[in-house]
């Protein structure tokens, strides 16, 4: 059976009671390179740009058990995206951050991130021509997508994108806006998780237990991200808990009170006037390319995409 397919049926079929366990969040042993971006993590340089490289699954949405495609996709600034939601809750593996609406008495070009504090939007500029190596496909070049100045291939991609001993990197030729950099990491095998159905439902009063098969990999992390609802189309999600751990961890846990505090959500189909977002799960390695006032980072990973539920308990 095909390495994909093989890897999604087990991760739909893994359903069951998880018992109770200890906290994931093992940093013990020596450094490991490739950790973050995460609460202990340490410091970054700062983020100009993420190029993506992802193989997604999710549910399907005809008759198929999933569907199963690539993510390629880069976007790169001339500084940091605006900060929309604050850290209300964390410890230490996970972190709740909810959207904090401020205003500024002048006009603000940008994003109020407190009263009267103005977070310019960052302008998104070209790179020259950015080259994917290491792919099942060979290398790929993209440009600029003109107006926008974002990175997407022109076809879609197959689920496939890399085997799990690449080594995957990115080349950007340079512009007139930013000098020519190259990065690059290894791949990460399948990630192999429990969500059934491709859906997970929070419970008032309990942790959620989400756990995973590490690959084997000590320098691999697993990120979580669980988006609530937004209040109108393109608005910031109300909500969003963000854990991490390394992947030879195999679980994260998010812990009562983080659940509890989170909106009550459903794992919509569709959505009239909001977004719906769908969450997931990342297997990733990374690698920086540093640049004038900052890095361009290169994720390589493997992820799962899946719903939310959580109603408040009666």
């Amino acid at each position: 059976m095909p390495r994909l397919v093989n890897a999604v049926l087990a991760s739909c079929a893994l359903v069951g009671a998880l018992a109770p366990l200890a906290a994931c969040n093992d940093d013990s042993g020596p450094a490991r390179p490739d950790a973050g971006p995460h609460v202990d993590a340490g410091p970054e340089p700062t983020s100009l740009g993420d190029v993506l490289v992802i193989e997604t699954t999710d549910r399907s949405y005809d008759q198929q058990p999933f569907r199963a495609y690539g993510r390629i996709e880069g976007r790169i600034r001339t500084g940091a995206d605006p900060v929309w939601h604050q850290e209300v809750m964390n410890d230490g593996t996970c972190r709740l951050l909810k959207f904090t609406p401020a205003l500024c008495d002048e006009y603000c070009e940008g994003v109020c991130t407190a009263p009267n504090v103005c977070q310019p939007y960052p302008t998104y500029i070209s790179v020259g021509t950015l080259t994917l190596t290491g792919l099942v496909s060979g290398m790929l070049p993209l440009q600029p997508i003109e107006g926008i100045n974002w990175y997407y291939p022109s076809t879609p991609l197959p689920g496939d994108l890399f085997a799990d001993d690449a080594t995957v990197g990115m080349n950007a030729s340079g512009s007139s806006d930013m000098p020519a950099f190259q990065a690059e990491t290894h791949a990460v095998p399948r990630l192999e998780a429990e969500i059934a159905s491709f859906q997970i439902t929070l419970k008032d009063g309990e942790d959620h237990l989400v756990e995973w098969t590490p690959a084997g990999d000590p320098s691999a992390r697993v990120r979580l991200t669980i988006n609530s609802n937004n209040s109108g189309h393109g608005a910031p999600y109300n909500a969003i808990i963000e854990c991490e751990a390394y992947d030879d961890a195999s679980q994260i846990r998010i812990p009562a009170a983080m659940v509890e505090a989170f909106p009550e959500n459903d794992d919509w189909d569709a959505c009239a006037g909001s977004d719906c977002p769908r969450s997931w799960m990342r297997r990733f390695a990374q690698a920086y390319a540093t640049v004038p006032g900052g890095g361009v980072r290169l994720i390589v990973g493997s992820e799962i995409q899946f719903g939310v539920v959580h109603h408040r308990a009666p």
